[in-house]
């Protein structure tokens, strides 16, 4: 980038308009103006801009794009950036699917970094989520575990650390489309304590799996054979 000199005979910062007399004081000038502009490669300022533009796609109904000049001018910058960030820094399941969901259920964006506002969304999420995502996730997360342990993938309820199954079950990546589905899966639970047992009460939720199991019983057949193809007793 070349700075030129303005009708003052200053060099001027092209991001806030500070004027300098040295070319060398202006290169090492940061505003937040400038800050936010060098910014814009980062992963998670990235996707708090897509979060911004989703937010006036749903919200309003925009149909063109906003720039990431105006983005990084928004007085909402640094909120849709630390929402970003978040994003970038935690494991969400289908990270579009929670922005869309956090815009349509007009969460205020405060609470888009809240632990308990992902919560709610997940536990809202796999209780409805399709068969064929809710498989998906799963063997991509058994195999990750088995690569980590060293061990065979679709093994992974025989020889999974409880306490690990809880978390993962918890986190949604091990979805009772696969753990109800399977003996190794119900043997699982069955082997659970109480306690354990407790803590993702919400997501295994015997009642509510049993009564959509009676009204989806092609998706269960269809979960029985793909557990059964990837050897998942």
């Amino acid at each position: 980038m070349t700075n030129k000199l303005n009708s003052d005979n200053m060099y001027e910062c092209e991001h806030c308009g500070k004027g300098f007399t040295r070319e060398k004081t202006l290169l090492v000038h940061v505003c937040e103006q400038r800050r936010r502009h060098l910014q814009g490669y980062e992963k998670g300022v990235q996707v708090g801009f897509l979060a911004y533009n989703r937010f006036f796609q749903l919200s309003q109904g925009a149909t063109k794009d906003k720039t990431y000049e105006q983005f990084s001018k928004s007085p909402y910058y640094i909120a849709f950036v630390k929402f970003g960030r978040y994003v970038i820094g935690r494991t969400i399941i289908e990270a579009d699917t929670y922005i869309d969901w956090l815009i349509t259920q007009r969460v205020k964006i405060d609470e888009w970094c809240f632990e308990a506002t992902y919560d709610l969304y997940l536990k809202s999420k796999l209780l409805t989520e399709p068969v064929e995502p809710a498989l998906e996730r799963t063997v991509k997360f058994m195999q990750e575990w088995g690569k980590e342990q060293k061990a065979e993938w679709n093994h992974f309820f025989y020889y999974v650390n409880m306490n690990k199954a809880v978390e993962m079950i918890n986190a949604g990546k091990i979805s009772p489309w696969a753990i109800y589905n399977c003996k190794s899966g119900q043997k699982l639970l069955e082997d659970m304590n109480d306690e354990q047992i407790n803590l993702i009460e919400t997501v295994i939720n015997p009642p509510w799996w049993k009564k959509l199991f009676k009204q989806k019983q092609l998706d269960v057949d269809f979960a029985k054979d793909v557990l059964r193809q990837a050897e998942i007793e």
